[in-house]
């Protein structure tokens, strides 16, 4: 890879995958001198932040030497062909283009109420992420309902590290089950202490025993 025109026959999953590995200074400093289809194709392959920064960058932008613009195209040129030699990106124009159309829509809404809701969006955005790349998951996250699947969404929109997407939602999973056991024991407790005849003083008091200390005084929720 010699020019950055070549991007324009870039898969967005290779582009956007590339475009995460470059310094936010290095583009700012070459995007004014690039041709107006490259300049918009890179910011519609930037995550909304980055995007942000990168524009309001360009506002305050101030001359600088040709050598130090060069030399930021050559460290983001370089940046291109060790991916490439790794392996990491395919060659441009190989076959990046024969599955470049986007023929997947995303629906009015992203239901995930069931299991069979939840494959099928789940289906649905992976055709849709491999077809425009995993940024364009953004445009799925006003039609999604659940939390939990929305903030596992933004985490890989915002590229955060597989490993610690990993982390963060078992960990959300954890202390799902978690609240969820405390609360079915609680009624357990509960009921025993009603059929026991406990009187309602008793009965707080042994149901808060249950709840860990920063909870034992919190207000009643139930």
């Amino acid at each position: 890879m010699t020019s950055l025109n070549e991007i324009t026959k870039w898969h967005p999953r290779s582009l956007q995958k590339w475009l995460r590995e470059i310094d936010e200074n290095d583009l700012v400093l070459v995007m004014p001198y690039l041709p107006k289809d490259v300049h918009h194709l890179i910011l519609e392959n930037l995550s909304s932040r980055i995007r942000k920064n990168i524009s309001e960058s360009l506002k305050e932008t101030t001359p600088v030497s040709h050598r130090i613009i060069d030399r930021a195209k050559e460290r983001i040129l370089e940046i291109a062909n060790d991916m490439i030699d790794m392996g990491e990106l395919s060659e441009p124009g190989d076959d990046e283009l024969e599955d470049l159309p986007r023929k997947t829509l995303l629906p009015a809404s992203l239901p995930s109420d069931n299991t069979h809701q939840l494959i099928e969006t789940l289906t649905i955005l992976g055709k849709f992420a491999n077809e425009r790349g995993l940024l364009s998951l953004e445009e799925a996250l006003l039609k999604i309902n659940d939390p939990f699947l929305k903030e596992a969404i933004q985490l890989i929109v915002d590229d955060t590290d597989s490993d610690v997407v990993e982390e963060i939602l078992r960990n959300r999973v954890r202390a799902i089950i978690n609240h969820k056991e405390m609360l079915y024991n609680l009624i357990i407790e509960g009921i025993l202490g009603i059929q026991d005849g406990n009187s309602s003083w008793t009965l707080e008091l042994r149901l808060k025993s249950h709840l860990p200390p920063d909870m034992g005084e919190s207000k009643k929720t139930m």
